[in-house]
């Protein structure tokens, strides 16, 4: 029975992380989708901006942040943070969509934007896709599984050990 339930829990965990692994691609394609979202409408916003602009865009930019009166200089502060925002989610989104099968986990969680990941997140329907980076993710799963398996079968032998009562010598 002890063998059973053993390997009943193992191939139920491995069974999830399996199918949650597969989730990746799918969540990754859809993140973009987000991120992507979010790059066009900062385009368009900053297009708006330099297409009302007499002077250069910056040179503009420079002399709101300069003036002296607090309303304009603020003003200047969130046309300047709009300006670093869609720089750096134009260049995560050309990381991404750039990306190998391997790379790609590594650059999303380095170039992870939590609101974006958020909306993703809500508005996610698991599936899954049939192509070789889910496969990949896949077997990642299944390897997770089994490590996970097996490090949590030896931390419940070592709890084990450790309350294990000493036995008093018989008399």
């Amino acid at each position: 029975m002890r063998t059973f339930c053993k390997t009943l829990f193992d191939r139920v965990i491995i069974t999830i992380s399996i199918l949650l692994f597969l989730q990746m691609p799918l969540f990754f394609v859809h993140y973009e989708a987000h991120l992507e979202g979010h790059v066009r409408e900062l385009a368009r916003v900053m297009g708006s901006l330099e297409q009302h602009s007499e002077r250069p865009f910056l040179e503009q930019l420079k002399k709101l942040i300069g003036s002296k009166d607090q309303d304009v200089q603020g003003l200047g502060q969130v046309v300047l943070d709009l300006t670093t925002r869609y720089e750096k989610l134009s260049y995560s989104l050309l990381q991404l969509e750039t990306a190998g099968t391997f790379s790609k986990p590594f650059l999303f969680l380095w170039h992870l934007d939590s609101d974006i990941c958020n909306e993703a997140v809500r508005s996610f329907s698991p599936g899954f896709t049939m192509t070789r980076e889910s496969l990949a993710w896949g077997a990642f799963g299944l390897l997770f599984g089994i490590a996970f398996t097996q490090l949590f079968a030896a931390f419940l032998r070592a709890c084990a050990a450790f309350w294990r009562l000493p036995r008093s010598p018989a008399k």
